[in-house]
């Protein structure tokens, strides 16, 4: 199960600036960003956990971003998508502990040309998605509960 859940509201990159920096926070578009960020992950986490147990191989991957890391916050806006992510790796934490029986990680796809990354993102989804593929393909179960980037190394929380 892969959890991609991402919104950063109405507007991707760059337009979603405008209301997620500390003097312009639009309270109803964090509301927004939590439910499907947080709180769709976790139901969907919730609603396919005891498929994921009788897996031959349950794999539960929710789509991290760089943004959810504590440790290299070091630039301030984007409030609202930060705090969701972060949200999604306490989750990840919180299910492998509470789900032994597969395995689940955060995982950061990198900054992609989407909607929601803009024109001026680095990086092809279709190349991130074969590298991706490439790591969830050699996961184990001591894997789970972690964070990580798209090639499988470890980001700090």
């Amino acid at each position: 199960l892969i959890n991609n859940a991402g919104s950063s509201g109405p507007q991707g990159a760059p337009g979603f600036f405008e209301y997620s920096s500390i003097d312009n926070i639009d309270y109803d578009i964090w509301r927004q960003m939590q439910e499907v960020n947080v709180i769709g992950a976790f139901k969907m986490a919730t609603a396919f956990r005891e498929h994921l147990n009788h897996a031959e191989r349950g794999l539960l991957v929710n789509v991290s971003s760089f943004a959810g890391s504590l440790a290299q916050t070091v630039a301030g806006g984007q409030y609202p998508y930060r705090v969701s992510k972060a949200s999604l790796n306490i989750i990840t934490r919180a299910l492998a502990q509470d789900c032994p029986g597969f395995i689940t990680v955060s995982m950061v796809p990198g900054w992609c040309r989407t909607t929601m990354g803009g024109d001026d993102a680095p990086l092809a989804t279709e190349d991130s998605v074969k590298d991706q593929l490439n790591t969830l393909a050699r996961l184990t179960q001591a894997d789970s509960g972690t964070f990580i980037d798209r090639f499988g190394r470890p980001m700090p929380w």
